[in-house]
């Protein structure tokens, strides 16, 4: 069991590395580039042109949902780090019957 959580979790891991990674990317193509580019890029695939006002909101936004990343990733690291130094509970029938012993009905 811890196997499969532990794997789980490292594949939840490589994803919010890949989307810190993307919205830091999104966020710093939004700021580049010169108006004649962004004119060029907008005539070219058809959506309508915006302005640098409206790509730096853009950024600021992609800014944010990266800060949300890394904290999801922090998440992930301090996830792993528990699970991998936690102990398994033992498997034999003696250790339920301790954890949930009967209740009475007097």
């Amino acid at each position: 069991m811890k196997a499969e959580l532990l794997d789980w979790l490292r594949g939840k891991l490589k994803e919010a590395e890949k989307a810190v990674l993307a919205r830091e990317q999104m966020a710093e193509t939004e700021r580049g580039g010169t108006e004649e580019i962004w004119r060029a890029v907008a005539k070219a695939t058809g959506p309508p042109y915006r302005g640098k006002a409206e790509r730096e909101r853009s950024a600021q936004a992609q800014d944010r949902i990266a800060v949300k990343c890394r904290r999801d990733l922090r998440m992930f690291y301090l996830t792993i780090a528990i699970v991998e130094r936690s102990e398994e509970p033992a498997k034999n029938s003696d250790s339920t019957e301790q954890e949930n012993p009967p209740v009475s009905s007097t």
